[in-house]
């Protein structure tokens, strides 16, 4: 059995998520009622037997560090190997701040080296998606690839799905031809989903060669420019994915989540998700609180209605008040007699007695900590 070790990449500040990030970095999103983005990534990780991690992190790290804690929860508390935050340090060699990925792979070439394991697997952090690593290791083996990139064909693409890499272009065999620029549009294309495989000594080889201020991508200026010179293929996915990189995908993504098929694939089938627990008492529903299709956390109070909805732990939605279409983070306040309708309610925000909040499914209104409203 070929060990495997892993790193995942966090997102730089993307100002398309607007507040969502104004105080943490992507990674520590909060998702689905309980869990975090980081989540996802970590647990297929473990579901895979990866226990040594790489998390290179940068920007507002500090919720980041806090969810994962020790990486108990992810059996990842280990003497050896268990996860490491790569941080950005001031040093003889090292400038300071990742310049993009494939700086972030330099400035750690360390702990590439210090590690035993037979291949890497590098992901994103801000993927939602339920894929066994061990199975792209099996497509990487049965046809000698150097490198291995998973990709989705997706009929309906927009540009923000391939933000961060441009589309492949593969052949019948799956093997990657080249790359189509970040100009390109078409509807229909292979959109990377932000998973790489390969040995770690030619990724230690890869690096070091493409050590140089111009090149900022992982994917693009270290892997893919290699197309000429390696074997590199395309690990075709099929399940449910979502890059999380805009207010409206975030949005689109927790919705997504209250349906029955998309919590099997995602939470049930080829193992679980794990986060960190949340030791909030069971919610309570009042006697006059209506709830329907929605996810609600431990800790919640309801006295009002709920439909189509997210609650993470804490919140509280008053008397007469109405909760639809909407995702409320942890402790916010609902009063009484309030319309929420189409909006994200960020931690601990109040919604004050008889206000009407309504948003659109395709552009939700984001209310910050601070309860203001921000399209």
């Amino acid at each position: 059995m070929h060990n495997i070790m892993g790193i995942i990449m966090t997102s730089d500040q993307n100002p398309a998520l607007k507040e969502l990030i104004e105080h943490r970095c992507t990674a520590s999103l909060p998702l689905g009622g309980k869990y975090s983005v980081i989540d996802f990534v970590l647990s297929n990780m473990v579901n895979a037997g990866i226990y040594d991690v790489g998390l290179v992190a940068q920007y507002k790290f500090r919720s980041l560090i806090h969810h994962i804690g020790s990486g108990k929860e992810w059996d990842l508390d280990r003497k050896n190997g268990g996860i490491t935050i790569l941080t950005p340090y001031l040093g003889n060699a090292h400038s300071g701040w990742y310049h993009g990925t494939a700086d972030a792979l330099h400035q750690n070439l360390s702990f590439l080296k210090n590690s035993t394991s037979d291949y890497v697997v590098i992901c994103r952090e801000n993927c939602i998606y339920k894929l066994s690593y061990t199975k792209i290791l099996d497509f990487h083996l049965a046809r000698n690839a150097d490198i291995t990139v998973a990709y989705k064909q997706m009929d309906h693409c927009t540009v923000q799905d391939f933000r961060h890499a441009p589309f492949l272009q593969i052949d019948g065999t799956h093997k990657i031809l080249g790359m189509q620029p970040k100009s390109f549009y078409s509807k229909k294309a292979n959109v990377p989903i932000g998973v790489c495989l390969l040995k770690r000594e030619l990724c230690i080889q890869l690096v070091e060669a493409c050590a140089a201020p111009g090149n900022k991508d992982m994917l693009e200026h270290i892997f893919m420019k290699k197309i000429p010179d390696l074997n590199i293929y395309a690990y075709p996915f099929k399940g449910y994915w979502k890059c999380i990189n805009t207010v409206q995908s975030y949005y689109k993504c927790n919705m997504d989540l209250l349906n029955l098929k998309r919590q099997y694939e995602l939470f049930k089938k080829d193992g679980p998700i794990y986060t960190r627990t949340d030791d909030s008492s069971p919610a309570k529903y009042c006697e006059n609180a209506d709830v329907r299709n929605s996810l609600i956390a431990g800790g919640c109070h309801i006295k009002g209605r709920v439909q189509n909805s997210i609650l993470f732990p804490g919140v509280t939605v008053g008397k007469g008040a109405v909760v639809k279409n909407s995702i409320v983070m942890h402790n916010a306040l609902i009063e009484e007699d309030v319309l929420l309708t189409n909006a994200i309610v960020d931690k601990k925000a109040s919604i004050t007695h008889r206000r009407a909040v309504k948003g659109v499914m395709s552009n939700p209104i984001l209310i910050g900590s601070e309860g203001e409203g921000r399209c």
